[in-house]
Parts: C-alpha cells; structure tokens; sequence
C-alpha cells in the first residue's frame, strides 16, 4: 500500500512545551487531510531533551492519556486525517505510597484520535538515566491501515549501553525478527562535530548502517522495511548544575525516510542538519513493496 509518511523537523526551545507546539502548529498549519498518512515528531518534541532527576522533569511530565503531548497530538491526528508518533516524558504512578516512575515515551494516535499504544525507550541515553527508567523491551504490532509498525527512540538503535558489542544489532535484529514493515523513530539525536555542509549524511548513514541486519531479508520476508526517523536540530543551551554546567547539546537534524532491503539501504529524501519544516514522501509499505 502507499502511505504518505511525514517529519516535522524543528529547533524546541528548552523547558517551553507552550511555544514548542505554537511552532509545531504553524509549521503543520499549511496541510489538510490527504496531505500525509503518518506524522512523527522528535523524541521529546516539546520540553527539550536535557533534564538532571526525576525532580527537573516532573513539571514536564505527562500521563499517557490526558497529557499535554498526547492530547496536541490527538488534535492533529483529526485535523489531518493521519497517525500521529510524538515523544514526551512520561510519568506513571504505580500506588498511592509508592513514587511515581518515569519514562521516555512516544505516543502513537490513529485517525480517529484513539491513543492506539505508548512505547516506553527501551536503551536509555546517559542523560535518560538520570531520571527515567528503561521501558520493558522493543515494540512491534500490527495496525490496520499500516501493517506491522515498529517504533524506536534515539539510543534504542545504539549498543545497550554502549557496552555490548556493536554488532549484536538489539535493536535491527528485533526488527527483523518481527518482520517489522514500517519503522518510525523519535529521535533526539547529537550532531557530529566539523563544519561540513553534508555532515547530516554521517547521521543519515551511521543509522543505516545500525539497522544493517534488515537489508538481509531472507529470514523471514523478501519485504524491505520503511525507516523513518524524526530528528530535532539546533543548540539546547541552559544550566542544570550541578549535574551540567551547561546542557551545550547541538541536534544532528537529518530527518530521512529510508527502504531498508536488499542489496543496500535506498535514502527516498530527507532534511539537511537545519532545515525546519515537514518532509513527507510517499511510497510503497509492506506487501504492496
């Protein structure tokens, strides 16, 4: 089937949820329904990545079915007809005299506004560790109107850690073994260093070659996967001493969407490391490839 798949790409200003989704408003103002099919923002798209405790996030913190985040991204999914994927701190409380847990999120709305799941990050960042907790294990289900969806956040494509080995693959070989159609993934994903103008294909190129397990397809299914990733851009500045000195964290942009099979990765389009907007690509998911 062919899909128009969307990635708003944007600079959040630091702890303003408000003013994130003002902007993200005004860049999505522009498309009706039949524009897009499937819209996915950054991770943590609206209060910015870099938080010291689980005290620093909680104002920030939502719950996973009235939260500030959720609901923003109910509203588009009717405005536009399309499956939303949007990340925000998630905060679950488990009794009245425990402590609540915290996660990075990402919640996933259909057509209609219906919350169809939240995936919890599943392979925490050093900063992630500071206030949240690991999500119980990579996700993939099937969606009427969208086949087998998987999702991913940021680190989830990284070694655990980074201390296992960097060809155990979790998170591809996850994937592939689900036999995963349409992969989408919020990302809050650092720039390299250097001044080059084409520095957004390192990244581009780094994912696809963390996800270099599914072009070999003969497992399962012939089918490549669609990969699309939603990366934020620009420089988080603020304190947050004593755990930082300064947050000082530039955001690699790159949004893509890619053809994971074989024999190589095919890049269909994506944004360059300052580009703010929305991309969208129309193409072929699933037994339709």
């Amino acid at each position: 089937m062919k899909l128009k798949l969307a990635c708003c790409q944007f600079a959040p200003a630091w702890r303003e949820p408000q003013r994130n989704m003002e902007l993200a408003d005004l860049l999505l103002k522009r498309y009706t329904p039949g524009d897009m099919d499937v819209l996915v923002l950054p991770e943590m798209a609206f209060t910015g990545y870099c938080f010291k405790s689980a005290e620093d996030v909680h104002p920030f913190a939502e719950d996973r079915t009235m939260g500030k985040t959720v609901r923003w991204a109910v509203n588009q999914a009717i405005r536009l007809n399309a499956f939303v994927m949007v990340g925000y701190p998630e905060i679950v409380y488990a009794g009245p005299d425990e402590p609540p847990a915290y996660y990075n999120s990402a919640c996933l709305v259909d057509r209609q506004g219906k919350v169809v799941t939240t995936y919890q990050k599943t392979f925490l960042y050093e900063v992630d560790e500071a206030w949240a907790q690991e999500g119980p294990g990579f996700k993939s289900m099937y969606i009427e109107g969208l086949g087998q969806v998987g999702f991913g956040i940021c680190m989830d494509l990284n070694p655990y850690q980074f201390k296992t080995s960097f060809h155990d693959f979790e998170f591809a070989k996850f994937h592939m073994e689900q036999n995963t159609e349409l992969l989408l993934c919020c990302m809050a994903w650092v720039g390299s260093k250097g001044e080059s103008e084409e520095k957004h294909m390192s990244t581009i190129e780094y994912w696809a070659m963390r996800m270099s397990p599914m072009l070999d397809r003969k497992p399962r299914s012939k089918q490549p996967t669609i990969f699309v990733a939603s990366n934020r851009h620009g420089l988080e500045e603020g304190k947050l001493e004593p755990f930082f000195t300064t947050c000082g964290v530039t955001y690699a942009g790159a949004s893509c969407v890619m053809r994971l099979g074989p024999p190589r990765p095919v890049l269909l389009d994506c944004f360059d490391s300052s580009d703010t907007g929305v991309l969208i690509v129309e193409t072929d998911v699933g037994n339709g490839q």
